[in-house]
């Protein structure tokens, strides 16, 4: 654990990030070894591993979830230490974070660094989940423009790497997330294979862990805790309600008799926090910021990427300095590169292009509050996520057995 304010953590890359788990699970495969002793006992003499990713599972929510709703499953395995603790990547976020789950490689290395962000080949700010312009309401719009998705990521996915070494591999995810985009970029080399909701998604998992070939490697993901922890917040009803029913799908799996040689492990890409609305910094409100910039924010609310004018880099600092010191903590990218809040490795000739010259961290429960569509203007979501406070950045590793 790498702290470097009082709020404030630095993920470790070389150790615990989530990143690291798609290299273990090659290396157990091809090498038969890990450098992760607490992993290694967990996978040893298994044929099979199965990885469920719930998306916005923070470490924080599962730890109140648990105090709350002590008897279900999931506080069950907390309870009795069936985890470990993983660290998100920076920006604590789903395309950023998936990108490494699915791939093994660090925010530095593949640059999708933030809900959106700049890409210099179209000229326009990206959302990189709809893959499409930022100020388009059509999904899919880069597409049409006949953009090669191999290119664009630049990398082998885990699942082509394990597929050279004859390890089948298969994803298993929501049905409308099958054919996008993003899911054709980062599930290339896998069998896909579609579901409904939390009731499909278990029976899924039943017939798939009973059918498929050994070895082999499963990665399933669950979005739904997302959506409710950003329109009720992480510490809602709501949230709570959806963990209740993860847990009784999960109950029931476990009642099969399902062979002895299944690893079976749930994670998550970040976790996420509240913001009230009187902690929304508006973006739209701020002209003297507005006038200093080239472009428009892009990233997250609590992680966002600025392009200022060239002489205008050191007052656009002083300006958060003066006017929001204790919201946010706005640093050069060469600064953020050298503390390797992306993490290590060789660095994607896209990086700089893509983000601009500064980064602003949020924090405390504080986010800066930027649309490009006036859609979205009346969306005030409750849960954010993108930062490097402990909710957003820390996860768990939980081994069903």
């Amino acid at each position: 654990m790498k702290r470097f304010r009082e709020d404030l953590y630095i993920p470790d890359y070389d150790k615990f990030c989530i990143s690291k788990l798609p290299r273990w699970i090659f290396d157990y495969f091809k090498y038969n070894k890990i450098d992760n002793g607490r992993l290694k006992e967990e996978l040893e003499g298994k044929e099979k591993i199965l990885l469920l990713i719930i998306d916005c599972l923070g470490l924080a929510l599962l730890e109140s979830y648990s105090f709350f709703n002590p008897k279900s499953l999931l506080s069950k395995f907390y309870k009795k230490r069936g985890y470990m603790s993983l660290e998100s990547t920076f920006p604590s976020t789903t395309s950023t974070a998936l990108t490494s789950l699915n791939t093994g490689l660090n925010p530095l290395e593949h640059a999708i660094l933030g809900y959106t962000m700049f890409v210099k080949d179209f000229g326009a700010i990206i959302n990189m989940v709809h893959f499409s312009p930022a100020v388009d309401s059509k999904r899919e719009s880069l597409l049409d423009s006949g953009i090669n998705l191999e290119d664009f990521l630049g990398s082998k996915t885990i699942y082509e790497k394990l597929n050279e070494e004859g390890i089948k591999s298969y994803v298993i995810t929501r049905n409308f997330l099958k054919n996008t985009a993003l899911s054709k970029l980062l599930h290339k080399g896998s069998e896909v294979t579609a579901y409904v909701n939390s009731s499909d998604l278990f029976v899924n998992l039943k017939n798939h862990l009973k059918s498929c070939k050994a070895p082999s490697y499963t990665f399933a993901y669950w979005d739904a805790l997302d959506t409710l922890s950003h329109l009720h917040g992480p510490s809602s009803e709501q949230v709570y309600a959806e963990l209740d029913t993860l847990s009784f799908g999960l109950e029931r799996l476990l009642k099969e008799e399902l062979n002895s040689n299944i690893a079976f492990m749930i994670s998550s890409d970040h976790g996420s926090l509240t913001v009230d609305e009187t902690n929304l910094i508006k973006y739209g409100e701020q002209t003297t910021l507005k006038d200093m910039l080239r472009l428009p924010p892009v990233g997250d609310a609590r992680a966002f990427f600025l392009f200022p004018k060239h002489d205008k880099i050191d007052k656009t600092i002083d300006f958060f300095e003066r006017n929001f010191k204790e919201q946010f903590l706005c640093i050069s990218l060469k600064e953020a590169l050298k503390m390797k809040l992306f993490g290590s490795g060789n660095l994607n000739m896209n990086f700089y292009d893509r983000v601009g010259e500064l980064l602003c961290l949020a924090r405390r429960n504080y986010a800066l509050y930027f649309r490009f569509r006036k859609s979205f203007e009346e969306t005030i979501l409750k849960g954010y996520h993108g930062g490097l406070s402990y909710d957003e950045l820390f996860v768990p590793l939980i081994f069903i057995r």
